[in-house]
């Protein structure tokens, strides 16, 4: 009886896991310049805390950069809408440094960004999907 509990609730918890629809999201960083630093690639399920507040993004990696471009794969991602902010923290000190005026001091750059200013998730937004359930992001630095 409790064998059969078990299996019973084995498979209740695959057949819930399965139900969420997920996707996979590939992001290329272009521009590198230097291989010195951390690449720092956040994904925003919202506007909250977008596009540099580490702490309220979706998923984050952090990953050692490569003169000319490096790839970072989100999986098993939820369908739904969002927004890819990246930065090159140069000195490794686990923020972005800005003047003081508050712009950028090191590299940084979203996803459909291809203009000065900072980015908000409106424009920057993105949709994973049935229908695109795999979404690729060619995104380069704006300074």
């Amino acid at each position: 009886m409790k064998l059969t509990k078990l299996i019973i609730s084995i498979v209740f918890m695959l057949s819930a896991s399965l139900l969420v629809a997920q996707g996979k999201i590939n992001v290329r960083v272009n521009e590198i310049e230097t291989d010195k630093g951390d690449i720092l690639v956040n994904l925003y399920a919202s506007g909250d805390g977008f596009p540099n507040d580490l702490k309220k993004a979706h998923q984050f990696k952090k990953v050692s950069p490569q003169k000319g471009s490096v790839s970072v794969i989100f999986e098993n991602v939820p369908y739904g809408t969002y927004a890819v902010s990246i930065a090159h923290d140069e000195n490794q000190n686990g923020e972005i440094d800005t003047n003081l005026i508050g712009f950028p001091k090191e590299p940084v750059g979203a996803s459909n960004q291809d203009s000065f200013g900072r980015p908000t998730f409106k424009k920057s937004q993105f949709s994973l999907s049935q229908e695109i359930p795999m979404v690729n992001l060619e995104i380069g630095f704006l300074n």
